[in-house]
């Protein structure tokens, strides 16, 4: 199965518009994106009672380094040192600070020093060598739509925003990261659906475009300084492995939107647990156990911990 109707929607979208929706959610038009989908898969019950996504709870400090980063508009308000007549140092107790915050609502408010830390962030990763040939001839913020047809009767209609597409070859995203370290930035990959994030622009992309690219490629950067900046590109079996997820997210949604009826946890029939009278039996997992058998060992031979006997 493959995606209909699928067009770049626009280039150099905002944050906003891209996540703007007509009708709530269960409602057949509702456009979903990888974040949908990945909470779709791990509780529809929890997704249509407005659970929180990743997407929404992002730092002011990522927010603001994307958005020098990838350009466009940025709405920016850097708040003054000082206020009122006697140059107070600013603060948000003050009543003109307050004011002022309010008549900023919507903006990416930060300070000064703030903003200059970003900058400097920024400058790390377009002086890359190997980042900033990427950059220099891309587009960015993509918005692509296409539908997925559920049934004869039932099309849904799926979205994504690529965050930086190269002239050639590849797509690509921004992310920011407490660690960049190879191990630790892999697990987060997983844990975050950033494989599911890939599968799915490289196909809508590639839908929209009749392109074939099939490599993603991840421009990473810590968010504390001095913002080491790291370099992934996904391999084939992440990608597979997250094509395999969305098309599952994608078939678990539409089974909830044509019976009306949304699982939670204890009631998702792919958890291959036990269930026993409604309640669910959870058990240690197996490395759970070999730890276990690790301290058990280390005890018999005389040690545990600190403790010797």
């Amino acid at each position: 199965m493959t995606f209909e109707n699928a067009k770049i929607a626009k280039k150099q979208a905002s944050v906003d518009e891209y996540r703007a929706q007509t009708v709530e959610r269960g409602n057949p038009a509702y456009s979903v994106g990888r974040s949908d989908l990945c909470e779709i898969a791990r509780c529809p019950h929890k997704w249509l009672a407005g659970g929180d996504d990743d997407d929404t709870k992002s730092t002011d400090w990522g927010t603001l380094v994307d958005a020098l980063l990838l350009g466009g508009e940025l709405n920016i308000a850097v708040t003054p040192e000082t206020y009122g007549d006697d140059n107070k140092p600013w603060n948000w107790i003050a009543k003109e600070c307050r004011q002022w915050r309010q008549a900023n609502e919507g903006r990416i408010i930060v300070k000064p020093d703030m903003l200059a830390r970003a900058e400097q962030a920024v400058k790390r990763i377009r002086d890359d060598a190997n980042i900033a040939p990427i950059l220099n001839y891309a587009d960015f913020q993509v918005w692509v739509t296409a539908d997925w047809r559920i049934s004869d009767k039932l099309i849904v209609p799926v979205k994504g925003l690529i965050d930086i597409v190269p002239k050639h070859g590849t797509l690509a995203d921004f992310k920011t990261t407490q660690s960049a370290a190879i191990r630790q930035y892999g697990r987060a990959i997983y844990n975050y659906g950033y494989h599911v994030q890939a599968a799915l622009y490289l196909d809508l992309w590639n839908a929209a475009t009749g392109e074939k690219r099939d490599t993603f490629l991840h421009v990473i950067q810590e968010s504390g300084e001095p913002y080491e900046v790291g370099r992934r590109l996904l391999d084939n079996t992440w990608i597979e492995l997250g094509r395999g997820m969305y098309k599952s997210a994608l078939e678990l949604y539409g089974k909830c939107l044509e019976s009306g009826i949304w699982p939670s946890y204890d009631d998702m029939e792919s958890s291959g647990n036990i269930r026993i009278d409604g309640w669910t039996m959870t058990s240690p997992e197996p490395w759970m156990i070999m730890s276990a058998d690790c301290k058990i060992a280390d005890n018999r031979e005389g040690i545990l911990g600190d403790f010797k006997v």
